[in-house]
């Protein structure tokens, strides 16, 4: 954002406490918000914050000259709720850039599948339940089927369940033919499109812990011998 407007930009933390103060009972204003769907449901900070700005209110708006430009690329239920507001709202879909892939592109290829419990944990008995070993089997069997290594990523739950998930790879996958890397706050990497810039000599995971959320883009490097991809 320019300077010009620095001291205009709210974060999350910021909603409800700043951002309500100086914009209650505000006229003829523009607020332009980006990620829309974090934190949007009854009871969380957009929310409650909205509501005690008086945001939510439809004839207040109208009254006080208040537009809202919302931006996100993963708008879940919020696309729903706008539709509620009739005439007040409008929806603008953008075009997509050359070469981009959607999800629906991704399940018709067969590179999506439904998600499966890979940690099995059971917090009270400590005890790791059998299918999730079986469906760690399943990613075994479709990763046989590559002639070359490839990265694959793997989006694990916090704290201990995190480890439990690793160990519970790796008991089906011998650490003499594949690779584990964790990327988390404690982990050396510092840059993970480093990583996969390096072509890996054994099929890699990569298991991730509280990283690569909203605009984080993966490079996708392809050799004229090697393709790295993720799973």
């Amino acid at each position: 954002m320019p300077d010009s407007i620095q001291s205009r930009v709210f974060h999350r933390c910021e909603l409800p406490s700043t951002f309500v103060d100086e914009i209650k009972n505000k006229q003829n204003i523009l607020i332009i918000m980006d990620e829309i769907q974090v934190a949007a449901k009854n009871g969380q900070t957009i929310y409650n914050s909205f509501s005690c700005a008086g945001l939510l209110d439809k004839t207040t708006l109208y009254e006080n000259d208040v537009k809202i430009l919302e931006y996100t690329a993963t708008p879940d239920g919020t696309i729903y709720d706008l539709m509620k507001w009739n005439d007040a709202s409008t929806k603008i879909l953008a075009d997509v850039g050359e070469g981009y892939i959607s999800s629906f592109d991704l399940l018709q290829m067969g590179r999506v599948k439904q998600y499966k419990d890979l940690c099995g944990l059971n917090k009270e008995t400590g005890k790791v339940n059998i299918e999730a070993f079986v469906n760690i089997q399943e990613i075994k069997d479709d990763i046989d089927k590559y002639s070359i290594p490839l990265y694959h990523i793997i989006r694990t739950r916090n704290g201990s369940e995190q480890e439990t998930t690793i160990q519970n790879f790796r008991q089906i996958f011998n650490h003499y033919y594949y690779d584990f890397i964790k990327y988390d706050r404690e982990c050396e990497v510092t840059d993970i499109n480093k990583t996969l810039a390096i072509v890996p000599l054994k099929h890699t995971f990569i298991f991730i812990k509280e990283m690569l959320r909203c605009a984080k883009t993966l490079k996708r490097i392809i050799l004229d011998y090697c393709t790295i991809g993720t799973l």
